[in-house]
């Protein structure tokens, strides 16, 4: 089940959020998680009921509230407000470990499907008085036939209008270098300030290979009216790095997940993920000289999309450097992941991922199998904290020689059409 809500006509949610001021219609369009689920208990899945987005809240378009992990077979209400209120226990209801973090202005109820997932669409009115509101959303799921209560994480939708179109960018930076190299890109019109909320890449046009831009600062240059994006290079796709790198950027929702550390693999430094749509002026590239070139002590091994298994994956090797082809102490791991996703005919959304490297432990000596098998569950933690568990699921494959990462959506009504990234190894 799918229905299609017009916000335009839930007048009782929208009735307190005023008119936008200029300020905030010149702000992105944004969707951000907070609070948690609890599990539908013998009748789910087994984790949190959660709560994703597909889409971005811009005015005019339209985009989608998932629940996934909920009851199979049973019923789905998703509620919406125009304000949040602090979290209520429904442990006297019977709902042990569950909250509720809004009370409903409009709820919107149907049924859950064979897995346990149910999806409203709505468009966004196009309407520049609501940019800046603010609509939450929270899933209340229940199992039949026993009336088991459970709920979802909650969600926040910021409301604002597609941005113009981006200008094209000028940077700063040396004709090429390693990863870490400082690339600066000026621009007109981001429309955000948050570092996180920019996906930047450098793309090499001939055979496809990507390379992650790690935006660290974004600052306006009151002199020149042009926004500053301060980037590092924090991956290398290939030994050899493109001939000539394009610059390319989106605009979305991003945030700094947590992974764990595992037994034989530490915590990263730092992790990014961020997701948004294909939205008009949303993009831009500029052609650059810029060669990315990548240490001695780097391999790269490229995600593949399979269309076939609806999937990514990225066959990690022996270790390439000797040592009998046994990850050491201190080898390293880096992963970078991104793709295209379709569910429910809503336009196709577009997410990426970034763990920073990990290190084998001392006292650890690891196979590729081994690896992955540590690694996988860190990518999955990652995911989770980011876009909400039960949204991606992430698995090792270690039948035969196989050490293979897998990336594919849990939900079967969503479709990868694209993806790509890396897996980089280091000594």
């Amino acid at each position: 089940m799918n229905p299609t809500v017009n916000l335009l006509l839930r007048t009782a949610l929208l009735a307190g959020c005023g008119l936008g001021s200029a300020l905030a219609q010149q702000q992105a369009p944004a969707f951000a998680l907070f609070g948690r689920g609890c599990p539908a208990g013998s009748t789910g899945a087994g984790g949190p009921v959660a709560l994703h987005n597909n889409g971005l809240p811009a005015l005019g378009f339209p985009m989608q509230i998932d629940m996934t992990q909920g009851p199979p077979n049973g019923f789905a209400v998703l509620m919406l407000a125009a304000t949040r209120v602090p979290p209520i226990d429904l442990t006297p209801w019977g709902a042990a470990g569950c909250f509720l973090y809004l009370l409903p202005d409009i709820s919107i109820s149907l049924p859950s499907s064979a897995t346990g997932t149910a999806a409203v669409t709505f468009t966004v009115p196009n309407n520049l008085g609501l940019a800046g509101s603010n609509v939450f959303a929270q899933w209340v799921a229940v199992g039949l036939p026993t009336l088991q209560i459970s709920t979802s994480n909650a969600g926040v939708a910021t409301l604002a209008p597609v941005q113009p179109a981006l200008t094209t960018p000028t940077i700063s930076a040396p004709p090429s270098g390693p990863v870490g190299t400082v690339i600066t890109i000026r621009t007109r019109n981001l429309g955000t300030t948050n570092p996180d909320d920019v996906c930047a890449r450098l793309m090499d046009p001939l055979t496809g290979g990507m390379n992650l831009l790690r935006v660290t600062g974004i600052t306006f240059d009151t002199n020149t009216g042009e926004d500053v994006i301060a980037t590092q290079l924090a991956t290398v796709a290939t030994r050899g790095g493109p001939v000539q790198a394009q610059i390319g950027m989106m605009r979305g929702g991003g945030t700094s997940p947590t992974a764990n550390a595992s037994a034989c693999l530490n915590t990263p430094v730092s992790a990014w993920a961020w997701q948004g749509a294909g939205l008009p002026g949303n993009n831009t590239g500029t052609a650059t000289s810029f060669v990315p070139t990548p240490s001695v002590n780097r391999v790269a091994v490229t995600f593949v999309y399979d269309a076939g298994t609806n999937s990514l994956y990225a066959d990690v090797p022996i270790y390439p450097f000797g040592n009998g082809g046994i990850y050491p102490t201190g080898a390293g791991i880096t992963t970078d992941a991104h793709g295209d996703i379709l569910c429910g005919g809503v336009p196709s959304a577009h997410f990426d991922h970034f763990v920073e490297t990990v290190t084998v432990k001392p006292a650890c000596a690891l196979t590729n199998q081994q690896l992955v098998v540590e690694h996988a569950p860190q990518l999955q933690a990652a995911f989770d904290n980011a876009f909400g568990p039960g949204r991606l699921t992430i698995t090792a494959e270690t039948a035969g020689p196989l050490a293979r990462i897998r990336i594919k959506p849990t939900n079967a009504g969503c479709t990868l059409t694209g993806g790509g990234g890396s897996v980089v190894l280091t000594q």
